[in-house]
């Protein structure tokens, strides 16, 4: 998916409007978008970056697109992600880096939170690429880790060289994120497992086990699911930025109490 230009998309729309009418201007573009007049003008200029809340906004006064929406909160979230990092004073990995997309398929082959546990500890600073060390230090068997190590290799997300194996691109994410599988499924049941084992024997200092209730709009389920993906980049970057010693699992989830209390009886 091409990266939107906000500036020249609301440029475009503006201008588009004008050609229709000659005396619309930016205040009357600024109240249908429910946007301060000034914000907007700067947005266009490229002297501010549009929120996602403002993008929200536009989506819905613009009647976009599922898919142009999308486009619309991704692009928003990727400038509130380059300018959290410019405020940190780290350069952005992510910036630098090839993200590797894989498909269902592949993703199905791979699912088991072992593989994950491998790649990312190719990152550790005494990572052995040796199947018994990956044992003790993911509590997993000897024949596991190594038909993990071979399948990664075979699937081109690892490559091994001089005795090394090295993850091949540092971040990968699955294609279509609107879907899911029963592979999905059962990752999510993995690390849901996980997290309770976390929270009944790590130590508090070592993990976090955050939950609001709330009452909402369903409407803003999808710039909910953007901002909480932006969110995880951004901790992303400051987490990693650092020295490596630990592999660590972030999950965060958004669901419906009442359907989840219907589903359950």
């Amino acid at each position: 998916m091409t990266s939107l230009n906000i500036s020249l998309f609301l440029s475009a729309e503006l201008g588009r409007r004008k050609e229709n009418n000659p005396r619309y201007s930016l205040r009357a573009f600024a109240k249908l978008l429910d946007l301060d007049p000034g914000y907007l003008s700067s947005v266009i200029a490229r002297k501010r970056i549009l929120s996602m809340m403002a993008a929200h906004k536009v989506s819905i006064a613009l009647k976009l697109s599922d898919l142009e929406t999308r486009k619309l909160l991704e692009a928003a979230g990727t400038q509130a992600l380059e300018r959290t990092i410019s405020k940190q004073g780290f350069t952005s990995k992510k910036s630098q880096i090839q993200i590797q997309e894989i498909d269902q398929d592949i993703y199905a082959s791979i699912s088991d939170m072992i593989h994950y546990l491998i790649l990312e500890g190719t990152f550790l600073r005494d990572f052995q690429p040796d199947a018994r060390w990956i044992s003790r230090r993911f509590n997993v068997t000897v024949i596991e880790a190594e038909q993990a190590i071979a399948r990664l290799i075979r699937l081109g997300l690892l490559t091994s060289s001089n005795g090394a194996i090295v993850k091949s691109s540092q971040s990968l994410i699955t294609k279509d994120l609107s879907k899911t599988n029963s592979a999905l499924k059962a990752s999510q049941r993995q690390i849901l497992k996980s997290a309770l084992k976390a929270l009944e024997n790590d130590p508090i200092e070592h993990r976090d086990t955050t939950g609001m209730t709330m009452s909402i709009d369903p409407k803003k389920i999808p710039l909910a699911k953007q901002m909480i993906q932006d969110f995880t980049n951004q901790l992303c970057e400051m987490l990693e930025s650092g020295e490596r010693t630990e592999v660590f699992q972030l999950s965060v989830s958004l669901f419906s109490l009442e359907r989840n209390l219907t589903t359950s009886v």
